[in-house]
């Protein structure tokens, strides 16, 4: 985990999360961390959860949601069930649009000249 003090409710992550660089090594990040994270949010379930929801929202591929399933499925998330449930919820609206509409846009993005 990082060193640095962050507080406790930070725009870090939200940034993290949409950047389509940085998502998935956020999400990494935030399994690999997840028991130390959990453990410092105990109190503030809502910020833990907004920080899931976050984190899920833009995973983008079925595959990778289907591994943030099975990886909290293991784990008692009752506190903040409903911010990821709704993480879960964007993610797979956001997966359906990328796998519906990548082509189109990619095409436009050739045709405009920025491919």
């Amino acid at each position: 985990m990082c060193s640095s003090p962050v507080p406790s409710y930070s725009p870090l992550p939200i940034r993290l999360s949409k950047n389509s660089t940085s998502r998935i090594t956020f999400w990494e990040w935030l399994t690999a961390n997840f028991d130390a994270i959990e453990s410092r949010y105990s109190e503030q379930s809502f910020i833990f959860g907004t920080l899931l929801n976050y984190s899920i929202e833009g995973l983008g591929s079925h595959q990778r949601i289907q591994e943030a399933e099975n990886f909290l499925k293991r784990r008692n998330t009752k506190a903040y069930q409903r911010a990821l449930d709704q993480g879960l919820e964007s993610a797979r609206i956001y997966s359906r649009w990328v796998e519906r509409d990548r082509e189109d846009v990619a095409a436009w993005f050739n045709k405009e000249g920025f491919i």
